[in-house]
């Protein structure tokens, strides 16, 4: 064998071995939550139940409702209608709106606290003069004024359930060394079009199973930055909120574990959000989680390796702050797969059939996330499974985004906090009525080329290894559906007269 024979098939081995690590790790993890789910779901009735047999409202803590806003005005009276609807005693609530906006929102949520002020409830607008360290900035900024020993945090999107804080607040009173209470996301236009079907799903898999798993097998668990309550003093230990990352909540999560604070998912309380329905504006959504993962694992992964927390709990944070690198890995492989099928002649049976199952379990273990969540949480599982094969083709097709957002974590600059644009119910008609812009990019024409690599590759050696070349197909799939709707989303929104503050949106 030439030796660049055996430095290809040596990376091929690697980014098999650590593609099928992570894939691995999918099944611990829903092994975790089969294991755990029927006690836990049961133990929290119980303890809410004997919680409130106990406590009248006159013994419930003071909370603090935090909404950092920024530029939301077409889902700020539907957030703060339903926070102030919510079913706990009003002298026993404190709402923050958290206003950075630089267009009316700013004046929209200004009327709507005078309104409610005037009512009896104790809200507050806070204001800046900049939007330094964003929405980390913003709640460290009023958390120093808020009066309450528990923090909810929503942001804009959500409407949260009128009993969410009476099935959250229980917890972290009667357990102080509980810091966080975390809850699962819906998707108020989750059937909307196959873009938010699939992202759904995606997001399920991570809430139902993931966090479930994380929580109950006693490992670290991230705040998803809404739909939690936080207790105060967590916070401050921890170090409060700190803007050297894009993703504050992940952050402020770890750092209060290396602490020794634990932190609690409840699956079974659901707080509808939104989902992106322009796909620039999923991958800038997408791009912020990746950069901000991998910022949080250059940041803490030392500080975790070297704390006195138990090695699989190690091994776990190392894995959930670095699974963003699947995306990168999966460019490896398209790069490094056809090559190595030119070289069919030195392709052992042995270590083709090591790759094979490499690939099979990696790609099964996210597959059996996606088929469980539905399964577990919702009666009409069969329906939603039918979506999955759309999910495969955008996790694919997203690698090239998040791949840049990786290397942006790995060695580019903090970066700006670029907030997901909203619908709200009052633009639901297509690409129109008061939408903010997604930022743009080129990287649609990378996407597109990539799908003709993958193509030409899969014409070139289909012959040779059948069921790899079943692999490529669904990479050119992907990678040409993301770039074409990419393209043809900034297209369509260029047509539209769009809001002239939407340059600093995206």
């Amino acid at each position: 064998m030439s030796s660049f024979a055996y430095i290809l098939y040596s990376a091929l081995f690697a980014v098999t071995f650590l593609l099928m690590m992570y894939g691995l790790n999918c099944y611990y993890l829903l092994r975790l939550f089969l294991k755990n789910r029927s006690r836990e779901v049961n133990q929290n009735e119980i303890r809410l139940n004997e919680f409130w047999q106990k406590n009248n409202p006159a013994n419930l803590p003071l909370v603090t409702t935090q909404i950092p806003v920024f530029n939301e005005k077409n889902v700020i009276q539907r957030i703060l209608a339903a926070v102030v609807a919510m079913d706990y005693p009003q002298d026993k609530h404190e709402i923050q709106i958290l206003d950075d906006s630089t267009d009316e929102t700013r004046l929209i949520v200004a009327q709507m606290v005078n309104q409610y002020q005037r009512l009896g409830y104790a809200i507050h607008h806070i204001t800046r003069q900049d939007r330094h360290h964003y929405k980390a900035g913003a709640l460290e900024e009023a958390t120093k004024f808020a009066k309450g020993e528990f923090l909810a945090i929503f942001d804009a999107d959500f409407v949260p359930p009128r009993d969410f804080l009476k099935k959250t607040i229980p917890f972290l009173v009667l357990d102080k060394k509980l810091g966080l209470v975390q809850t699962r996301w819906g998707y108020v236009n989750r059937n909307t079009s196959w873009l938010t079907k699939a992202q759904a799903i995606g997001l399920d898999a991570h809430f139902i199973i993931e966090q479930s798993a994380r929580t109950w097998g006693k490992l670290f668990m991230n705040f998803n930055g809404t739909a939690g309550v936080w207790r105060r003093a967590t916070i401050e230990d921890a170090g409060g909120w700190q803007g050297d990352t894009l993703t504050e909540d992940m952050d402020l999560s770890y750092r209060a574990h290396i602490r020794g604070w634990q932190s609690k998912f409840m699956y079974e309380v659901v707080c509808p959000s939104e989902l992106p329905e322009d796909m620039n504006a999923y991958k800038s959504q997408q791009f912020r989680w990746a950069k901000g993962a991998i910022q949080t694992a250059k940041k803490l992964l030392p500080a975790i390796l070297k704390s006195e927390h138990p090695w699989r709990v190690k091994i776990q944070s190392l894995l959930h702050l670095t699974h963003h690198l699947v995306h990168p890995l999966i460019l490896c492989l398209l790069m490094i797969l056809p090559a190595v099928l030119a070289l069919n002649f030195h392709f052992s049976a042995i270590f083709f059939t090591l790759i094979l199952v490499g690939l099979i379990t990696a790609s099964l273990g996210s597959l059996s996330l996606y088929v469980s969540s539905q399964y577990t949480g919702y009666h009409h599982w069969k329906q939603n499974l039918k979506l999955v094969p759309f999910l495969i083709v955008l996790g694919i097709g997203i690698a090239i985004n998040n791949s840049k957002a990786v290397l942006s974590g790995l060695v580019g600059k903090p970066g700006e906090f670029i907030r997901t644009p909203k619908r709200g119910e009052n633009a639901r008609d297509g690409f129109g009525l008061r939408l903010y812009r997604p930022s743009f990019d080129k990287l649609y024409i990378m996407e597109i080329l990539f799908g003709v690599y993958c193509l030409v590759s899969l014409v070139l050696f289909i012959n040779l290894r059948n069921i790899l070349g079943l692999y490529l197909l669904l990479c050119c799939i992907g990678f040409l559906s993301v770039g074409f709707v990419t393209f043809k989303h900034q297209w369509m929104l260029k047509k539209e007269k769009l809001d002239p503050t939407t340059s600093q949106l995206a």
